[in-house]
């Protein structure tokens, strides 16, 4: 009985209405933007096969664009800093809402570089307008694009997605670096990252699940359920699993 009274706090609809809306004011968001939270959010599939772009080609899949340039990119090798020609992938929400974003990137005859330089970006989310200057590689050659998806969230999801660590959506360690989201977005301390890479990994979740969930749901006060899946229809908020975890069953 008392593990089902906590859980009915928790996933309180009024509750979550109170939180939302004080983080709204927090983020300085308009009165209203609480209450996007729930509305439809298209998923964009925006890759059917490899994209590869010479540098100063650009392509566009809306509500994306890529540019490829080579430039110098500053970065510390053996204690030494380095300034080295780099493979740079630009990248614009050029949409109106603002955007979750997915871009699987390499340098087209060497595939990923896990050794390389980095520009400050945020690197899950975008609002209208907003770059993401992403360092794929060090050296000249082409841009390929693997992959590519986009997912539209509200004003407040952009900050709620912006909180959470890029490598719970697999996306490696120098992209985690280099993740520099508006400084009102506090990085979420108690998400475990592995796990749910783990659940993408494992083909149990997907991308767009986890970005749908994190964009309506605050990182310092939910945990991801395996169970959540996207869907571009209105929701209820918050979401209640249908079996909550017995350790830590409800969040911070």
């Amino acid at each position: 009985m008392r593990r089902e009274l906590a859980k009915r706090r928790h996933f309180d609809p009024e509750r979550f209405a109170r939180d939302a809306a004080a983080d709204a004011a927090a983020f300085a968001l308009s009165g209203d933007a609480d209450a996007e939270l729930g509305r439809p959010q298209l998923h964009h599939q925006l890759v059917d096969e490899p994209v590869i772009l010479r540098a100063g080609q650009s392509w566009r899949a809306s509500p994306l664009s890529v540019r490829a340039s080579h430039e110098k990119v500053r970065f510390q090798q053996q204690g030494a800093m380095i300034s080295a020609p780099h493979l740079v992938a630009t990248v614009e929400n050029v949409g109106p809402r603002p955007i979750a974003y997915f871009l699987e990137l390499s340098a087209n005859d060497r595939g990923r570089c896990e050794v390389r330089g980095a520009r400050m970006h945020n690197a899950l989310a975008l609002m209208p307008g907003e770059r993401a200057e992403i360092v794929v590689c060090g050296g000249a050659g082409r841009l390929r694009i693997q992959r590519g998806e986009a997912l539209e969230i509200s004003e407040l999801g952009y900050f709620y997605l912006s909180k959470l660590p890029p490598t719970a959506v697999q996306l490696d360690h120098v992209s985690q670096g280099a993740h520099s989201p508006d400084r009102r977005a506090t990085p979420c301390t108690e998400v475990d990252p592995e796990s749910i890479a783990g659940l993408q990994r494992a083909g149990r979740t997907r991308w767009v699940d986890v970005v749908d969930f994190f964009s309506r749901h605050n990182c310092e006060r939910f945990r991801y359920f395996e169970d959540y899946r996207h869907a571009e229809s209105a929701r209820a908020l918050p979401f209640v699993p249908q079996e909550a975890p017995a350790d830590e069953p409800f969040g911070g």
